[in-house]
């Protein structure tokens, strides 16, 4: 693959997973935490029909830069019948079609019928176990794909469930965002060990625990933990911090904690622009 092509698909990447995880993140969020989901319905179905869209418009167009860099840049080739039928029994054709299951049953049930969303929030982010380094290293570590699921089902909850956060501390009564902010963060704090556990798993399993300076993976995975680190701080800064002055200074707490949520929100998107790049670099490649 040439260098633009790689770029375009790790963007890709990065695009199919932020709108995966914002659609089933949303679903999760609804599932856990009742009460705020019934206050800000309309933020998590605009969450949802964003993240239901890009993964469907991204999704095809991933397969479409796939076949084309199968073919060698040959268009004609790419865009046959015998190419299309060849990525479909690919793990990524496999991965897209899952993925579009899923993400199909979120979009028709969305927070009606929360079982069937919470289906399809399972399918799509188990899709991302069949392509990729997680995948390739499954025959060595069997538990691999178990651990995958668990960290991006931890990070899609916290991530859908910021800007209802944010919205419910500009919009609720004190008492209510301050109860809101609460129950969010009795289950961040386990979210973030899971995210912590399994995210250090895989780098042991994919690295073989072996530090390499001029390997680009690893320096990628060294960035996006270094941008996870400040993420971390800004938790910790607002459930230490923020999170109690929402009782003693209620103003005060619901006019600066949404702020600190929005750096935690644009920390994300950048670590999910990384973990693009990750899953198009090889954690053997040299550089």
């Amino acid at each position: 693959m040439h260098f633009d092509e790689t770029i375009v698909t790790s963007l890709l990447r990065a695009v199919i997973l932020l709108g995966a995880l914002l659609a089933a993140g949303s679903v999760l969020y609804a599932a856990t935490d009742r009460q705020t989901a019934i206050s800000t319905r309309p933020q998590l179905r605009t969450q949802i029909l964003f993240g239901v869209c890009v993964v469907l418009v991204a999704t095809p167009v991933s397969l479409f830069v796939f076949q084309l860099a199968m073919s060698g840049g040959d268009t004609s080739l790419a865009f046959g019948p015998d190419m299309r039928w060849l990525a479909f029994q690919m793990p990524q054709g496999q991965a897209a079609i899952l993925r579009l299951l899923g993400i199909i049953l979120i979009a028709a049930n969305g927070l009606r019928l929360l079982p069937l969303g919470l289906t399809g929030a399972i399918l799509t982010i188990g899709s991302f176990t069949l392509e990729g380094h997680t995948a390739a290293a499954a025959h060595s570590y069997p538990w691999l794909p178990a651990v995958l699921v668990i960290h991006l089902l931890a990070l899609a909850w916290w991530f859908a469930g910021l800007l209802p956060l944010a919205n419910a501390l500009r919009n609720f009564p004190a008492d209510d965002a301050a109860n809101a902010v609460h129950r969010f963060a009795r289950i961040a704090v386990p979210a973030f060990g899971l995210l912590v556990i399994a995210g250090v798993a895989m780098f042991l399993a994919l690295t073989g625990a072996r530090i390499d300076a001029a390997n680009r993976y690893q320096l990628l995975l060294l960035a996006k933990t270094g941008l996870f680190a400040v993420i971390l701080g800004f938790a910790a800064y607002n459930k230490f911090v923020l999170t109690p002055g929402l009782r003693t200074s209620p103003a005060n707490g619901q006019q600066k904690l949404p702020v600190s949520i929005r750096f935690e929100i644009i920390l994300a998107v950048i670590v999910l622009i990384v973990t693009g790049f990750l899953t198009s670099t090889s954690p053997g490649h040299e550089t």
